[in-house]
């Protein structure tokens, strides 16, 4: 089966869904608590409208809701994801981080994809920034970012406004960390759509891939890392003559290392993972299958290294890949004693003078029911505030003080 379950049907809607739900004058606070979710998307979890489940999950992933995010987002699928079969006796599952560092030492445009509804995909990237600067790597290329480089750079950090997938806070970190680091932070994806359905779809996949051209036009010693989502990264022709990652290799002769990030993760089913990924049920490193023999990555012309995220696991009642991430810190913070449920709990950098409702948190936190403590996490190290939302959207108070136990 093809790379990508119901990839057109993925494609389009998201070509269509993600210029319809971006306002830059919407007012209050932007995320939407499970019952707006379920009302306004509601033909998803029943199957009458399956083209509404991936807003349903991103919105749900808004929230840190990962677990309904990953059930909306499997309910367009009836049955696991299957390849050409691989005799996995010749491979290994190894930990992916060093190779995807070689092979972005031998390019100059590196190219990780993600699934819109996963926040550790956007955390992986940015795992690898720091490490990718010391290779003179200067420029994150992003899909979803509709803001103008020059005032994100002067404002230093995304708000909004920004775009749509720059609303989910890890998203967001991965801005924030790029811009701390010294990236020039840029989008690829905001030309005008023209024409409709496969003319559409080709017309945006050159469009992206002549925006990240034109980067090593203008800087010719450019080193680029590209941040996509689902087929962009294709390097092959299955699809519509070829996708993003096909095309800018054709315009420039650069061949990219493409990462790919949306096939081996862990689903709300067991039957709906990739049948590669169910034969390695425990490993707690992103990981990829390399050769015995040379010990090299598979590589399936589709894309060079595809990564295994680990099954997601809660520890603190928050996902691993948050808690265990060396970047990030974890936060205690005391719940307001409420009545009404349920509550947001919303970690944000602290700014003098601004509004918050325009800013994007550090974290998210949904609170079903009464606690005596949050946990919030944070990959900053300047200071934060955490405030609390009722389930009106109104605020509640500008949060507890954060109580010890913390990293």
């Amino acid at each position: 089966m093809k790379y990508y379950i119901l990839f057109f049907l993925i494609l389009t809607f998201y070509s269509f869904s993600h210029y319809t739900f971006v306002s830059e004058e919407e007012e209050g606070l932007f995320y939407k608590y499970p019952e707006e979710i379920e009302t306004e998307f509601a033909g998803c979890l029943d199957s009458t409208a399956l083209s509404k489940c991936s807003p349903m999950a991103w919105f749900y992933s808004f929230i840190g809701e990962y677990k309904e995010a990953i059930k909306a987002d499997n309910q367009k699928f009836q049955s696991s994801k299957r390849d050409s079969v691989l005799t996995l006796s010749k491979f290994e599952l190894k930990e992916a981080y060093p190779y995807v560092l070689e092979g972005a030492s031998n390019t100059s445009l590196v190219i990780f994809n993600e699934a819109h509804h996963r926040p550790e995909h956007r955390i992986y990237t940015a795992d690898f920034l720091e490490d990718l600067y010391e290779l003179g790597y200067r420029y994150l290329s992003l899909e979803g970012m509709k803001e103008e480089v020059d005032s994100l750079e002067f404002r230093g950090r995304p708000v909004i406004k920004t775009g749509f997938y720059p609303r989910e806070p890890q998203f967001a970190n991965m801005i924030r960390y790029a811009l701390s680091l010294g990236y020039t932070v840029l989008p690829h994806d905001r030309a005008k759509k023209k024409g409709e359905g496969a003319e559409r779809i080709k017309n945006r996949e050159l469009a992206q891939a002549k925006c990240i051209a034109q980067i090593f036009e203008k800087d010719s010693l450019a080193k680029v890392v590209a941040h996509v989502g689902y087929g962009h990264i294709r390097e092959d022709t299955a699809y519509y003559g070829g996708l993003m990652a096909y095309q800018f290799k054709k315009m420039t002769g650069i061949n990219p290392l493409t990462v790919g990030q949306a096939r081996y993760n862990s689903e709300s089913k067991e039957s709906l993972e990739h049948e590669y990924y169910r034969q390695y049920p425990d490993f707690n490193k992103v990981s990829t299958l390399i050769y015995k023999e040379d010990d090299t990555p598979y590589n399936d012309s589709i894309v060079d290294i595809d990564v295994f995220h680990p099954r997601i696991k809660d520890t603190l009642d928050r996902p691993h890949y948050l808690v265990t991430n060396e970047r990030y810190k974890t936060h205690k913070f005391a719940v307001p004693k409420v009545s009404e449920f349920p509550i947001l709990a919303c970690l944000y950098a602290q700014v003098d003078g601004i509004d918050y409702l325009k800013e994007i948190p550090i974290d998210i936190v949904l609170i079903q029911e009464l606690q005596d403590t949050v946990v919030l996490t944070s990959p900053l190290e300047e200071p934060y505030k955490v405030l609390f939302f009722d389930e009106n959207k109104a605020l509640i108070n500008e949060g507890g003080n954060e109580k010890e136990g913390t990293n």
